[in-house]
């Protein structure tokens, strides 16, 4: 028998992901334009903080969601379904939003133990 907390957290879970799946429906919308452009639409930010998503893993004791990881994974596995919904991922498109020394990879010099830094 679940207790009311359990409910709660559930009912938590189930309205994360229902967030995240409307939202990523949301994004879609604007992904091919932004694809072309290399941008990230403030619309989509914007929607991101008004809904509270960004609260998933937030106590709920301050104000948030509450959610477990393996909640807010599903919530953001949901997040991430649709097209266009991505971070910059591999080298190519890592080089374009971070600086020279953060995106250019690393080497161990495996004689020495020594890091190698372009």
């Amino acid at each position: 028998m679940m207790n009311d907390t359990q409910n709660l957290d559930e009912k938590n879970a189930a309205t994360a992901v229902s967030l995240a799946t409307s939202l990523a429906q949301q994004f879609a919308t604007r992904a091919d334009e932004a694809d072309r452009e290399g941008v990230l639409p403030a619309e989509d930010v914007a929607a991101l903080k008004e809904s509270g998503y960004l609260g998933i893993s937030v106590p709920r004791e301050f104000g948030g969601y509450g959610l477990t990881l393996r909640e807010c994974v599903a919530a953001q596995l949901a997040l991430a379904s649709l097209p266009g919904i991505s971070l910059p991922g591999d080298i190519s498109a890592t080089s374009r939003y971070y600086a020279h020394d953060i995106a250019t990879p690393f080497f161990l010099n495996a004689e020495d133990s020594t890091i190698t830094v372009p």
